[in-house]
């Protein structure tokens, strides 16, 4: 039963490596501190573009200024 459910699992993982190729693959670590969030949080961030969409995607750049959580609660 082991072996069947590990051969499942890296077929299906194989299937999904293979529909990637259809896609322009981004993928970056952003922190939410350095876009507009009260929170050092990393994240990894992953975009896939259809090939046939001929268009790169941009990650947003970060913000200037880094939100603090007393510039969130100054108005409570």
């Amino acid at each position: 039963m082991k072996e069947e459910f590990l051969h499942h699992v890296w077929k299906t993982k194989l299937f999904a490596i293979e529909d990637l190729k259809k896609y322009k693959i981004y993928h970056k670590v952003l922190n939410a501190n350095d876009h507009g969030v009260a929170q050092k949080r990393e994240r990894l961030i992953i975009v896939g573009v259809r090939n046939e969409i001929n268009k790169v995607f941009e990650f947003p750049q970060n913000d200037e200024k880094k939100l603090v959580l007393k510039d969130v609660l100054k108005n409570v």
